[in-house]
């Protein structure tokens, strides 16, 4: 909690509080109290103090002064050993410690506080020995903790009170959601539930086939009223024959009076089967909840529900994607259990590197937070085993490459001590407990929140180079990001060189990627966005968005940010990279926070007068996923029809796949940071609040703060909770329809990484999920890593090709053309949450029957040329391919 100044006779003063107590001569009181400095007494044999001048045992108050003369230390002492009151205080003047010593040993209750005086530690001692001990908030700091929340809590009622207002109406939808939940989604929950008067759409559609057998019936605003009772009889007629299995209900926008009434605007979605033979719906609406006036008994209660849009997604067939198997290590390898180097006690899985580790083309799976890989058999079977055999440790992030130019895959990562480390591969797959650190002797280096890593040949020397991103923790030590919108007061992050061998340099600043090296970054990628054969730089970030630098072909790195204009700024999480348009060059999709709130916030026109490029900010920051199509050389443009991608929540890890081989790529993106026992939502209080803390004050007074006002928040309390995951399909128009649960992909789990992959070769990729599941016996998070098998008969052919590990690779640009079709992707790391894809190029083919040839066009110059390759199969490519 605190040190104490060291005294000028510290260690004196320290042995005789401490050490073996010391037998205190016999004195009889003084007639006066005698007071001393520490030059004038000394230390006898037996560890006592004695006055310099008489050699008498000392009986008085060592007094003690700072260096400026304010007080040090007063404390009694009787016979040469400490014995009465003492009082220590700080170099600012605060009170260190305040308690009594008997004999040399300390009794009773010892008082301590930090040097902000927020802090106190009671200590409790009956002769010497500790008899029990607490530490929490001073007197100060709990009042002004009460102050600064009163401060919320007046501006709540103010500037905030429409905000408020629109909470206590959506305390009945937050309640539904919680019942609904609570009897897993029977129908009997609406049944109960009170609606009013409910306008219905007219009953006529317009219908849209999609592909797979979806089809999407859209409905008019409604104009056909219907009474509570007709609204049950329609839902008795819906419960015969689905069975309803998830909802969500989010207050899109509130008006505090309309016509004399609050109104609010929802957008809810449910999840349904069929009860008998296979097939599923979904349902999203805009529902119009007209209130009636006043709050019953502190309850809203709806007076009519009027349905401005509505659409239906139906599918007559048996989910085609299933869950295979899960990856839990505590339970798959219970005797394995590594030391994480954070310290965490949760069960971790992440990073998810995926990769085929021993040349067999069936890509093993990698949980480097449990030290783990699971061996590929074939027919999703998988054998686990410690990745780094001997390890004591795992790993918080890491990337699989090539780095010492062997041919086998490497694994780079961190060590406890902060330190980049190079574990070798082997021809058998497996990485040797031989690790070469790089940058032990520079102290200042101690990397100890890694996100991501990175990797890609930047100065063109032959080798793979490495950045490496880290986080700084958000509340967890009363700091919050500075501008929330473009904060670079994180830990920093890294630009290593590599020698060839794998020991790398840090080159950061004069690479020039020093200025915002302390982003809180979650994902970067080296890749050639403007052809020219370089690798240029891409870094998404929490509090900040996208960050973009041209490479000049020799390692120095441009920031062109500012080109992106607006569209740079998000609540940044990962990204993906492919051609999502077919024009033949690299789009860009960045993923973050979507937030109801904020959009809320915005229409309602609220924010705090002082504030304003705060408020200003919301929008740009809240708006969600952001698509941006390359046109050439390093622009970007946001298409007209990003909305249709924007909005899936809180977004973190994502995928381009193809997962249907129809030609072109489409979005898998995983969804909701903490979902606890009510959907109730912290997220207005940090829109309100926690975003104008800008001014700095005492970190220990914040955290003191925040563990108020979030008290119950992950547990009792959720923060864009039960947020399903988006399955965005590729289609004519760019329509990308979310059709995640009639696929079997819709889960509400809070999920973290995502990674696509063919783990059994069938030419259909596969998806992994990473869970983030909270217990609360343990009190702790475990992660589970869901594979889901994907089992879509499609009729289509598809091409693959098997890349290998080296610098040639990474950043790669894999060209199939069939016809006028020209498909483009690039080889990258680093790209999705905390997780690797393989080195393993996918494509769809559609209905074409031939591949006229596949490019890999390095950025060494050299191009490996496939021609007239064999259809749905895989290609094995190695660097003697090169022309």
């Amino acid at each position: 909690m605190m040190t104490r100044a060291a005294w000028i006779m510290g260690s004196l003063v320290f042995i005789v509080a401490c050490g073996k107590k010391p037998s205190p001569a016999p004195v009889s009181p003084p007639d006066s109290i005698q007071t001393a400095k520490p030059a004038d007494l000394r230390m006898d044999a037996q560890q006592r103090l004695v006055d310099r001048k008489t050699g008498d045992l000392f009986t008085g108050v060592l007094k003690e002064e700072h260096a400026l003369g304010t007080p040090r230390a007063e404390v009694a002492f009787q016979g040469g050993v400490r014995h009465g009151a003492s009082r220590e205080w700080h170099v600012n003047g605060q009170i260190m410690l305040e308690g009594t010593w008997v004999s040399g040993q300390p009794d009773g209750l010892i008082k301590e506080w930090s040097e902000d005086g927020l802090i106190r530690r009671d200590t409790v001692y009956e002769q010497g020995r500790q008899v029990s001990q607490r530490e929490g908030p001073s007197e100060q700091a709990a009042a002004q903790v009460n102050q600064i929340v009163a401060q919320r809590k007046e501006l709540d009622e103010t500037i905030w009170k429409d905000e408020e207002l629109a909470q206590q109406y959506e305390e009945v939808f937050v309640k539904l959601w919680d019942d609904l939940r609570a009897a897993k989604h029977d129908w009997a929950v609406l049944e109960a539930f009170r609606v009013g008067t409910l306008t219905l759409p007219e009953m006529v559609p317009k219908i849209v086939r999609h592909d797979w057998g979806i089809v999407e019936h859209q409905f008019e605003a409604g104009s056909k009223p219907i009474s509570e009772d007709a609204w049950r009889r329609l839902l008795g007629q819906w419960k015969t024959e689905y069975r309803l299995r998830e909802s969500e209900w989010h207050q899109e926008a509130f008006r505090a009076n309309e016509d004399d009434h609050a109104v609010s605007i929802y957008k809810i979605v449910l999840h349904a089967e069929r009860i008998t033979g296979p097939g599923s719906l979904v349902v999203r609406a805009t529902l119009k909840i007209i209130w009636e006036n006043g709050l019953a008994a502190g309850e809203a209660r709806p007076r009519g529900i009027e349905i401005e849009q509505l659409k239906i997604l139906t599918r007559e067939e048996a989910v085609p994607f299933r869950h295979e198997r899960d990856f839990e290590s505590a339970r798959d390898l219970p005797d394995h259990k590594p030391v994480h180097p954070s310290g965490a006690r949760d069960v971790l899985a992440a990073p998810l590197l995926v990769q085929d580790l021993d040349g067999d083309h069936l890509p093993e799976v990698v949980l480097a937070g449990a030290n783990l890989v699971y061996r590929n058999r074939g027919d999703f079977k998988f054998q686990p085993e410690p990745l780094v055999p001997g390890s004591r440790y795992s790993f918080q992030a890491g990337v699989l490459a090539d780095f010492n130019g062997d041919g086998y895959s490497d694994l780079l990562t961190l060590g406890p001590a902060g330190k980049p480390r190079l574990y070798p591969g082997a021809k058998s797959g497996s990485l040797k407990n031989e690790p070469l650190v790089s940058l032990a002797n520079i102290k200042a280096v101690s990397i100890r929140d890694p996100q991501c890593i990175t990797c890609g040949d930047v100065d063109g020397d032959g080798d793979l180079d490495a950045f490496i991103g880290q986080y700084a923790s958000t509340y967890m030590s009363g700091k919050l990001p500075t501008p929330y919108y473009d904060a670079n007061d994180g830990h920093p992050a890294y630009l290593l060189i590599n020698d060839g061998t794998g020991r790398f340099s840090d080159q950061t600043e004069a690479f020039g990627l020093a200025p915002k090296r302390h982003r809180r970054t979650y994902s970067a990628s080296f890749v050639d966005l403007d052809e020219d054969r370089d690798l240029d730089l891409m870094v998404v970030s929490d509090f900040a968005g996208l960050d973009l630098y041209r490479n000049n072909g020799k390692g120095q790195f441009t920031d062109i940010t500012d080109s992106l204009g607006a569209n740079h700024y998000s609540f940044g999480m990962s990204h993906a990279l492919a051609d999502f348009d077919q024009d033949q060059k690299l789009d860009i999709y960045m993923v973050g926070m979507g937030s109801t709130t904020a959009r809320r916030l915005e229409s309602l026109g609220l924010g705090r007068p002082g504030f304003e490029n705060i408020q200003q900010a919301r929008m740009k920051m809240g708006y969600g996923n952001r698509l941006l199509l390359g046109q050439g050389g390093l622009a970007y443009r946001q298409p007209d029809y990003n909305d249709r991608l924007a909005r899936t929540g809180w977004a973190w890890g994502c995928t381009p796949w193809d997962f249907d081989n129809d030609g072109d790529r489409d979005l898998y993106v995983a969804n909701g940071f903490l979902s606890a026992k009510s959907a109730r939502d912290y997220c207005t209080q940090y829109w309100r609040h926690d975003i104008y803390y800008n001014k700095k004050r005492p970190e220990t007074l914040m955290q003191m703060v925040f563990t108020e006002c979030q008290s119950g928040v992950g547990s009792e309390v959720s923060w864009n909770g039960y947020e399903h995951n988006v399955l965005l399909m590729n289609s004519p128009g760019r329509q990308f329809p979310n059709i995640s649960y009639l696929l079997g992909l819709g889960f509400e789990f809070d999920s973290r990484s995502v990674v696509s992959a063919d783990l059994n070769l069938d030419g259909r990729p596969d998806l992994l999920v990473v869970e983030r599941a909270r217990d609360e016996e343990r009190k702790m998070y475990v992660n589970r890593v869901h594979l889901l098998g994907n089992h879509l008969k499609t009729g289509h052919n598809w091409v693959g090709v098997h890349l290998p590990f080296g610098a040639a690779t990474v950043g790669a640009q894999v060209v199939v053309k069939s016809g006028k079709h020209r498909q483009v992707l690039p080889i990258v790391t680093g790209d999705s949450y905390n997780s690797q894809h393989a080195f393993t190029a996918h494509f769809g083919l559609g209905k074409a029957l031939a591949v006229d040839e596949i490019l890999i066009q390095r950025t060494n110059g050299k191009v490996t040329r496939l021609e007239n390759p064999a259809i749905n199969q895989f290609h094995a490519v190695s660097v003697e391919n090169d022309q």
